[in-house]
């Protein structure tokens, strides 16, 4: 007589694949899964501010790693007792968190900036992301331990709440009244092409008066700027291997 066949846990990956770290996140996470046991994925093509599919909040899986939950799917899946790993900033839920190292990226670009001889540096970020504060909160500690000053701009990401011009505008002014030369480290790569595509317009040269450095080692990015952008790797891969190491407890 016949075994019943076993079912394949199920496993929902709510993680972005249209940038360059939620990608490498999810190369993690198929690298771990090859040393495990078969199971079944639910996967789709999605960005950081795509919902999750509302099916998920009646889903009977095994578990759920995500960059984009909402409250009510993580409403749900505590209620089913359904295992989370947050890779997001999501403090107020009490379920496993796998990020990168924001604190040493900070460092990590404050001392590259130093060991070129810059005595000018500044942190160019977004509002109301806490990634971005830890990572100017460590560069901005990290510059003052060595006897350094710092000045930050920060404004919103994600759809930019003010027009385009406007925050191209205001970065305009601030790159302006900084004292030259200066070593500017970028929150991410993106933040990283908005300071560069205005140093351009005001023919800022790079890197004599102004270098910039951002984060995430996107490579597209990265070569659209002019000269192309440097950039810390965040290793986001590892933070896909342990978020599914950690699921999978």
């Amino acid at each position: 007589m016949n075994k019943p066949a076993r079912s394949k846990p199920h496993v929902a990956l709510m993680v972005e694949t249209a940038t360059v770290y939620g990608r490498e996140v999810l190369s993690g996470i198929m690298r771990f899964m090859r040393t495990q046991e078969d199971r079944s994925v639910f996967l789709e093509q999605r960005d950081l501010l795509t919902s999750p599919p509302s099916w998920l909040n009646d889903w009977q899986g095994d578990g759920i790693i995500s960059r984009g939950s909402t409250d009510e799917m993580i409403d749900a899946a505590v209620r089913r007792n359904i295992p989370v790993v947050e890779l997001n900033d999501r403090s107020e839920v009490d379920k496993a968190h796998v990020r990168s190292d924001d604190a040493k990226i900070g460092e990590m670009a404050a001392r590259h900036l130093m060991e070129r001889g810059f005595q000018h540096f500044a942190f160019c970020g977004f509002d109301f992301e806490a990634w971005s504060q830890r990572r100017q909160e460590a560069f901005i500690k990290t510059i003052q331990q060595e006897g350094g000053q710092c000045d930050a701009f920060n404004s919103p990401w994600m759809n930019l709440a003010r027009p385009w011009e406007e925050d191209q505008q205001a970065i305009s002014e601030w790159l302006q009244s900084l004292p030259k030369p200066c070593g500017i480290f970028t929150c991410n790569d993106l933040r990283g092409q908005h300071v560069l595509a205005v140093c351009s317009t005001l023919e800022l040269t790079v890197p004599e008066e102004v270098a910039v450095i951002g984060v995430d080692n996107d490579e597209l990015l990265c070569q659209f700027c002019q000269p192309p952008l440097s950039s810390v790797i965040p290793n986001a891969e590892a933070v896909g291997f342990l978020a599914a190491e950690r699921l999978s407890r």
